[in-house]
Protein backbone atom coordinates (compact mmCIF):
# COMPACT_ATOMS: atom_id res chain seq x y z
CA UNK A 1 0.00 0.00 0.00
CA UNK A 2 1.54 3.30 -1.07
CA UNK A 3 -0.91 5.62 0.68
CA UNK A 4 -1.63 7.50 -2.55
CA UNK A 5 1.64 9.42 -2.42
CA UNK A 6 4.39 9.74 -4.95
CA UNK A 7 6.98 7.02 -4.60
CA UNK A 8 10.44 8.49 -4.74
CA UNK A 9 12.50 7.32 -7.68
CA UNK A 10 15.70 9.22 -7.22
CA UNK A 11 17.73 8.53 -10.30
CA UNK A 12 20.81 10.70 -9.94
CA UNK A 13 22.79 8.68 -12.51
CA UNK A 14 20.13 9.51 -15.09
CA UNK A 15 19.17 13.02 -13.98
CA UNK A 16 22.45 14.67 -12.99
CA UNK A 17 23.11 16.15 -16.45
CA UNK A 18 19.72 17.83 -16.59
CA UNK A 19 20.08 19.09 -13.02
CA UNK A 20 23.46 20.62 -13.91
CA UNK A 21 21.99 22.38 -16.94
CA UNK A 22 19.16 23.74 -14.79
CA UNK A 23 21.51 24.72 -11.99
CA UNK A 24 24.29 26.39 -13.95
CA UNK A 25 22.64 27.55 -17.19
CA UNK A 26 18.86 27.82 -17.40
CA UNK A 27 17.93 29.13 -13.95
CA UNK A 28 20.76 31.71 -13.69
CA UNK A 29 20.07 33.05 -17.20
CA UNK A 30 16.32 33.26 -16.55
CA UNK A 31 16.87 34.97 -13.21
CA UNK A 32 19.42 37.39 -14.62
CA UNK A 33 17.10 38.43 -17.45
CA UNK A 34 14.17 38.73 -15.07
CA UNK A 35 16.27 41.29 -13.18
CA UNK A 36 17.48 43.00 -16.36
CA UNK A 37 15.69 46.31 -15.75
CA UNK A 38 16.10 46.38 -11.98
CA UNK A 39 18.22 49.03 -10.29
CA UNK A 40 20.67 46.59 -8.73
CA UNK A 41 24.29 46.11 -9.72
CA UNK A 42 25.42 43.40 -12.13
CA UNK A 43 27.21 41.65 -9.25
CA UNK A 44 23.98 41.60 -7.23
CA UNK A 45 22.12 40.16 -10.24
CA UNK A 46 24.75 37.45 -10.52
CA UNK A 47 24.47 36.55 -6.85
CA UNK A 48 20.66 36.48 -6.94
CA UNK A 49 20.80 34.30 -10.06
CA UNK A 50 23.23 31.90 -8.40
CA UNK A 51 21.74 31.78 -4.88
CA UNK A 52 18.06 32.26 -5.82
CA UNK A 53 15.14 30.07 -4.84
CA UNK A 54 16.21 26.47 -4.67
CA UNK A 55 14.60 23.36 -3.27
CA UNK A 56 11.49 24.67 -1.63
CA UNK A 57 10.28 26.38 -4.81
CA UNK A 58 10.96 23.26 -6.89
CA UNK A 59 9.12 21.06 -4.41
CA UNK A 60 6.19 23.48 -4.28
CA UNK A 61 5.78 23.61 -8.06
CA UNK A 62 6.15 19.85 -8.42
CA UNK A 63 3.55 19.32 -5.69
CA UNK A 64 1.22 21.77 -7.40
CA UNK A 65 1.59 19.99 -10.74
CA UNK A 66 0.91 16.63 -9.11
CA UNK A 67 -2.18 18.09 -7.43
CA UNK A 68 -3.38 19.33 -10.81
CA UNK A 69 -3.19 15.85 -12.30
CA UNK A 70 0.35 15.37 -13.57
CA UNK A 71 0.71 11.75 -14.65
CA UNK A 72 2.54 9.48 -12.22
CA UNK A 73 5.39 8.47 -14.61
CA UNK A 74 6.13 12.12 -15.42
CA UNK A 75 5.83 13.10 -11.76
CA UNK A 76 8.30 10.38 -10.77
CA UNK A 77 10.79 11.49 -13.44
CA UNK A 78 10.45 15.14 -12.42
CA UNK A 79 10.72 14.10 -8.77
CA UNK A 80 14.08 12.52 -9.52
CA UNK A 81 15.28 15.65 -11.31
CA UNK A 82 14.08 17.86 -8.43
CA UNK A 83 15.77 15.67 -5.82
CA UNK A 84 19.01 15.61 -7.83
CA UNK A 85 18.94 19.38 -8.26
CA UNK A 86 18.34 19.90 -4.53
CA UNK A 87 21.19 17.51 -3.65
CA UNK A 88 23.56 19.33 -6.02
CA UNK A 89 22.41 22.67 -4.64
CA UNK A 90 23.13 21.58 -1.08
CA UNK A 91 26.52 20.21 -2.05
CA UNK A 92 27.59 23.20 -4.12
CA UNK A 93 26.14 25.99 -2.01
CA UNK A 94 27.37 24.57 1.30
CA UNK A 95 30.92 24.58 -0.07
CA UNK A 96 30.96 27.84 -2.01
CA UNK A 97 28.65 30.22 -0.12
CA UNK A 98 31.24 31.56 2.35
CA UNK A 99 33.94 32.34 -0.25
CA UNK A 100 31.40 33.94 -2.59
CA UNK A 101 29.88 36.09 0.13
CA UNK A 102 33.36 37.17 1.26
CA UNK A 103 34.05 38.18 -2.34
CA UNK A 104 30.77 40.07 -2.46
CA UNK A 105 31.57 41.91 0.78
CA UNK A 106 34.78 43.25 -0.74
CA UNK A 107 33.34 44.00 -4.20
CA UNK A 108 29.70 44.97 -3.62
CA UNK A 109 29.93 48.28 -5.44
CA UNK A 110 30.70 46.72 -8.82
Amino acid sequence: MDGGGLRSTWSMPQDWWFALILFFVLRPIATYFALWLSDITPLQKYFIAFFGIRGIGSLYYLSYAIGEGLSKPVAEQLGGIVQTTIALSLLIHSNIASPMLAYYATNKRS
